[in-house]
């Protein structure tokens, strides 16, 4: 059986990991450094925010689509494996760039660095984006596309707050979709925040792998 994109993402993510505790094994890194590719857990989330206010709506499937979506890599190998090559726009040209900018200049914690700055590249041509094309075929066929919608977009309006470990959300959405159990939000911010982590951590430290396994034309 032929690999997907996604599975070969996958793969390398766990090769990554294997390689770093050998590392640690061997003496190269110290201990600490795991602590950067640990993946966020239920129990590592202390509690939601805005405990006073009402918890909003999701995203309904058929509401619009509105600004800039940002596309992880497991959003850009989904969409590939599934033929929508066409959904997406951009590179990780200067996301890599910043990276390494971080990472001479501050060391390891370029992962508390850029988790702080995520927010900020929106407006940027950081990352690889969802197409005008994209939003539009989404919001006209979205129970045929619902599971190739990106992770970001599957826990809107909710967020990772990554300084107090809490799950936080835009105050000023106003959503219809059914209103979400803690338990529910806390998977699907999980699940959005882990794969900004395995980004950091493979661009950072396996750019060239990326583009064997077929990321080539976002990295160049």
């Amino acid at each position: 059986m032929q690999l997907t994109l996604k599975n070969k993402l996958d793969f390398l993510w766990h090769d990554l990991v294997s390689f770093i505790d050998q590392g640690i094994k061997d003496g190269k890194y110290a201990k600490e450094f795991k602590e950067n590719f640990k993946e966020l857990k239920t129990k590592d989330v202390i509690s939601e925010t805005n405990k006073d206010l009402s918890m909003p709506a999701l995203r309904a499937d058929n509401e619009p689509i509105i600004g800039k979506v940002i596309l992880t890599l497991s959003d850009v190998a989904v969409l590939i494996d599934a033929g929508k090559d066409d959904f997406i726009e951009g590179d990780y040209q200067g996301y890599v760039l910043m990276l390494e900018k971080y990472n001479n200049d501050q060391d390891m914690n370029v992962f508390n660095q850029v988790n702080a700055a995520m927010f900020e590249l929106t407006g940027n041509h950081y990352m690889p984006y969802l197409s005008e094309k994209g939003k539009r075929e989404f919001n006209e066929n979205p129970e045929e596309l619902k599971s190739l919608l990106p992770a970001g977009l599957k826990c809107a309006p909710y967020f990772y707050d990554f300084v107090n470990k809490q799950i936080d959300w835009q105050v000023d959405s106003n959503f219809k979709g059914e209103i979400p159990t803690k338990t529910e939000i806390i998977k699907k911010v999980i699940i959005s925040e882990n794969d900004k982590l395995k980004d950091i951590a493979l661009l950072m430290l396996s750019t060239e792998n990326l583009k064997e396994i077929g990321f080539k034309r976002f990295l160049k």
